[in-house]
């Protein structure tokens, strides 16, 4: 699993939120949304052809992201939440390590 701008946008998109909103939702006490978790999982599948062609269509109206999202609820209910919340926190960090390191010293 990896992101991709493209599929963040997608997400973000989709969650009405900001990657910065997300990423705080999900580093939260309590954890994501399933909702969010169904987003991010989605997005990771999704191959957004419409950015690549310049036509900007909200997910809503992409058949699909539509597929996506189906996939996505499928593989939570196989899986479980847990277990795919794992995988998608986990490329959602590599994400934000290569795209948004400060590359300060802690």
């Amino acid at each position: 699993m990896n992101f991709t701008a493209a599929k963040l946008v997608a997400a973000e998109r989709f969650l009405g939120k900001s990657i910065g909103n997300i990423i705080e939702e999900a580093n939260a006490e309590g954890g994501m949304s399933l909702h969010t978790l169904t987003g991010l999982l989605a997005a990771s599948h999704y191959a957004p052809s419409w950015m690549m062609v310049g036509i900007d269509l909200p997910p809503a109206d992409d058949t699909a992201f539509i597929a996506a999202l189906k996939r996505a609820s499928k593989e939570i209910d196989e899986r479980g939440a847990a277990t795919c919340g794992a995988e998608v926190g986990k490329a959602l960090g590599l994400f934000v390590k290569k795209h948004f390191a400060t590359g300060e010293a802690d």
